[in-house]
């Protein structure tokens, strides 16, 4: 379970998830970013295959991160946890109506829950790092606001909303430099 949650709910793989997630909520949710953010927090993770790509989180298996979007060593490291669930019969299958199927690891540990800190840092620094034309200021703001959504609806501790803001600013003076660093290498020559 440790090697699957660094490999997928970490750092930018956790980042490239939360995205792809806040995108491609369904129309009923209100709230989509808000609502993907609580559910990474609030929901146990859960090694779950289905035909079409990974349910990460423990009885939501409308939330699944396809193949498609997958680096080549996640893809590998699924198709070998698969194999190892099917070889140790750690696994449950079952078969949905209408055609799929999915293999859930039978884990015996206690429950995992992603950290708040992680959650909400990989969020910012999406927003941040995104390439619209929103200065930093305004994403700053974004950030602000979802976290404050977030935090109306879970329990978020004060020492994490510190680590989160502490975080947030190291990322924010990376995307300035970044952003300074792309503005003069892109810059008209200048004679030598």
């Amino acid at each position: 379970m440790d090697r699957f949650v660094e490999m997928f709910l970490r750092g930018e793989a956790l980042r490239g998830m939360l995205l792809y997630m806040c995108n491609s909520c369904t129309v009923e949710i209100n709230d989509p970013i808000t609502h993907t953010l609580c559910t990474f927090m609030t929901t146990p993770v859960s090694l779950c295959v289905t035909k079409t790509g990974l349910a990460p989180l423990k009885d939501c298996n409308m939330a699944i991160l396809p193949f498609g979007c997958m680096t080549p060593e996640q893809k590998a490291f699924l198709n070998g946890a698969i194999n190892e669930m099917q070889a140790g019969g750690l696994a449950t299958l079952s078969t949905q109506m209408g055609g799929g199927g999915m293999a859930q690891l039978n884990y015996r540990g206690p429950k995992r829950y992603l950290p708040a800190e992680d959650v909400l840092t990989q969020f910012c620094a999406a927003v941040r790092c995104s390439g619209s034309h929103l200065g930093p200021e305004i994403k700053d703001n974004v950030c602000n606001i979802v976290i404050q959504r977030v935090c109306s609806m879970v329990h978020v501790p004060r020492s994490t909303l510190a680590a989160i803001s502490k975080e947030s600013c190291v990322l924010r003076e990376c995307a300035e430099a970044s952003a300074a660093y792309s503005v003069s290498s892109s810059g008209p020559p200048t004679g030598s």
